[in-house]
């Protein structure tokens, strides 16, 4: 009602609420994450416990996701060249035991792993996501 009252339209408030459900887990996530993503590959020790937390915790907020909800998952990779990337991961699920994966590449790093397009010369239009 506070939405609406302020000027928002009943679309909006419904667009809102989807982004919101996206991002619910989301933040739990991160703040998982983070601390794995800064961690020393050398840093064995640490690192098992850093992913055990975190996919403890990926577990948990997939387990809550009913069909048709939306998960926000953020990945990483370590590069050939010894950079790093992150990477997003949306998980969808279908039904009991059916998910839909799409993963996302926000890094320009990462772009030239991709499949790219120069049909729009002198553009490149690179594939930055992909849906299985």
């Amino acid at each position: 009602e506070a939405l609406k009252n302020g000027g928002w339209s009943p679309a909006e408030v419904a667009g809102l609420r989807k982004v919101y459900e996206l991002f619910k887990y989301a933040e739990p996530l991160y703040k998982k994450f983070q601390p794995l993503w800064q961690c020393s590959p050398d840093d064995t020790d640490q690192l098992a416990a850093l992913s055990g937390a975190y996919l403890k915790r990926l577990a948990s907020c997939r387990a809550e996701l009913s069909a048709g909800q939306r998960l926000v998952v953020p990945l990483g990779m370590r590069l050939e060249s010894g950079n790093r990337t992150q990477v997003v991961l949306l998980l969808e699920k279908k039904a009991t035991g059916r998910y839909r994966f799409i993963f996302i590449c926000p890094s320009l790093v990462g772009l030239a792993y991709h499949e790219a397009s120069a049909a729009e010369h002198p553009k490149l239009k690179y594939r930055a996501a992909m849906e299985i």
